[in-house]
């Protein structure tokens, strides 16, 4: 996290949500379900190709498994 906030708010990010024991229900993944909103989802997609976030990725994979980011257009359907 000490590399990856400042990061985060560099780009414009923020953690919506945040469970340390989540539960899925179908399909795998880890214990951590982390939602972070962007401006848009074409600065998700910019910001996670970024040569910085490539870098601080690999602490997150070398502590973790079942690790899977998923860039969605967030937006609220009425």
């Amino acid at each position: 996290m000490e590399a990856f906030q400042p990061w985060l708010e560099s780009v414009g990010g923020s953690i919506m949500a945040k469970d340390m024991d989540s539960k899925t229900v179908e399909g795998k993944s880890g214990k951590l379900a982390v939602r972070i909103e962007f401006p848009s989802k074409e600065d998700a997609i910019d910001s996670y190709n970024r040569g910085y976030y490539q870098e601080i990725s690999k602490l997150r994979w070398a502590n973790s498994t079942d690790t899977n980011i998923i860039i969605i257009d967030g937006q609220v359907i009425p």
